[in-house]
């Protein structure tokens, strides 16, 4: 029967590697084109290898930064294909940093993946210290692609298309695939050891850094003409956000949808100020309308804000019924699509608060 069931694994492991290399199509071995499909093709074998338990998994942190290793270069060489295919970068030097980058990223998942809390042969400073590596390593790779920028280039574009590098899309989505680990695995050892379990500390603190990081990138990387419909998207990776004991200490589970929900509310109303026609066109009867009604609804959405946070009503029950019912003018009046989702977004928020929150 152990004969039958290792053939088993073989033969799934063979066909898995036959339809990566059917995707890929890898030419030849010495080609500088197909060594990365190459390399993918032997990362996506040992990842498939592993999951059915044909090579042996141990938390030995040797053991770890070898399948880091055998991962994250072929992903970061693939990375600079993909995001430097038609910019001047050197693309030598940025496959070393893209590469290293992707191995301690890869490396920091697989220390955070090991949910037998029994087993302490990982500690928690080596983490933190892997972690702050990924730091260093993220503005390493931002200033070399800003050193390597080109100067005729640099002039021609804004200041916020001059820091979204290639590096800022990479990072994001490394620093999400880090702050997602990490929230679960704080998770799972709470769930396992409840008794043991002594809190957390400085990995998920790291972890914030990382979340708000990966937000900040994914804010400059905005694909779409209408920034503020991308803002309020990008407020989801803050649910990724989890209870440190420096900065967000008693952060629970209600504070998630919490935090995006004041995220989306400043975004669509600072938008809404900075894109009136005030200050755009002039002075004009709608423009001033529109600031009018933003003046009377500020406490409206404040108190929309501090309820969602901690249940406390900053505004009365009279100036709530009266004030909130302004943001349907809105529709009328504004002058930019944040007006209009601003407009929705306090209607809904307000009719939630007369019917469930507000004491009439």
């Amino acid at each position: 029967m152990s004969k039958n069931t290792v053939a088993r694994k073989l033969n799934i492991l063979i066909i898995f590697s036959g339809i990566v290399i059917s995707i890929l199509q890898p030419q030849g071995f010495l080609e500088n084109e197909n060594e990365c499909s190459w390399m993918l093709v032997f990362a996506v074998t040992w990842v498939v290898a592993v999951m059915f338990s044909i090579i042996p998994t141990t938390q030995i942190k040797s053991y770890l930064f070898i399948q880091s290793v055998i991962l994250g270069i072929p992903i970061g060489v693939q990375s600079v294909v993909i995001l430097l295919a038609d910019t001047p970068f050197d693309t030598a030097r940025c496959r070393f940093a893209y590469a290293l980058a992707s191995t301690v990223g890869i490396y920091l998942v697989l220390l955070m993946w090991n949910w037998k809390v029994k087993s302490k042969s990982i500690s928690t400073s080596h983490k933190f210290k892997t972690l702050l590596s990924l730091l260093a390593l993220f503005i390493t790779t931002f200033l070399l692609e800003l050193y390597l920028q080109p100067v005729g280039e640099s002039l021609t574009k804004t200041t916020m298309q001059r820091v979204a590098l290639p590096s800022t899309k990479f990072f994001c989505v490394l620093f999400s695939i880090v702050s997602l680990v990490s929230k679960l695995h704080s998770k799972q050892m709470k769930i396992q050891d409840p008794f043991n379990y002594t809190g957390p500390g400085k990995t998920e603190l790291g972890a914030n850094i990382t979340c708000l990081l990966a937000f900040i990138l994914a804010v400059l990387n905005c694909p779409i003409e209408y920034q503020e419909i991308w803002i309020c998207n990008c407020s989801l990776v803050l649910l990724l956000l989890q209870e440190d004991k420096f900065c967000l200490q008693g952060y629970k589970t209600k504070y998630q949808g919490a935090i995006v929900f004041i995220a989306i509310i400043l975004t669509l109303y600072t938008c809404t100020f900075v894109q009136c026609n005030m200050w755009i066109l002039g002075f004009s009867i709608n423009a001033f309308f529109e600031i009018l009604i933003l003046l009377l609804t500020f406490t409206t959405h404040v108190t929309s804000c501090t309820l969602v946070w901690s249940d406390y009503l900053y505004s009365s029950a009279q100036t709530i019924c009266f004030c909130f019912p302004l943001n349907s003018l809105l529709f009328l009046v504004g002058s930019s699509y944040s007006s209009w989702l601003l407009g929705l977004v306090g209607v809904i928020s307000g009719l939630w608060m007369v019917f469930y929150k507000v004491p009439l």
